[in-house]
């Protein structure tokens, strides 16, 4: 009787054990995806075909497993939201509505260059590796990426 009563006493003794690390495990595992998996993402309103180019970009991501600050896009990225490439960096261009409270310097400072201004709507460059900094700006209202001008 106390031979069973041992091996009981051990089996639950390495079961206990057992599923402690695997909760470790998980849990480390979990640490490690949020760590590598950087996701894109707006806190105020965007445009639809903005919200298709971040979709785009945050799968390129994933499937380079490489965060945006060391991001290369694909041509096919490039080509279909016409990155270009300033002071060695890929941008997006796109127009801003923006607030009262709006100041330019703390955009510049990550690395955003403006163009022309018409009231509150004004023309940016946008680098992607400041390109989540941007999309968390509380004095913008609204963002929408420049499309493509075809000719006909």
């Amino acid at each position: 009787m106390k031979k069973i009563i041992s091996l009981i006493v051990i089996f639950v003794y390495v079961l206990t054990l057992n599923s402690c690390s695997n909760s470790k495990e998980v849990s480390n595992q979990k640490k490690n995806q949020s760590l590598s998996k950087e996701e894109i993402s707006a806190s105020y309103p965007i445009s639809t075909s903005t919200k298709r180019f971040i979709l785009d970009l945050n799968n390129e991501l994933e499937e380079n497993k490489v965060g945006v600050k060391f991001f290369e896009p694909s041509r096919k990225l490039i080509d279909s939201y016409s990155l270009i490439k300033i002071n060695q960096e890929y941008c997006i261009s796109g127009f801003i509505k923006v607030n009262p409270t709006f100041i330019k310097t703390e955009l510049e400072e990550k690395g955003v260059l403006f163009g022309s201004t018409s009231g509150q709507i004004v023309t940016v460059n946008v680098p992607l590796s400041s390109f989540q900094y941007f999309l968390n700006n509380q004095s913008i209202q609204y963002f929408e990426i420049s499309s493509k001008v075809e000719i006909r």
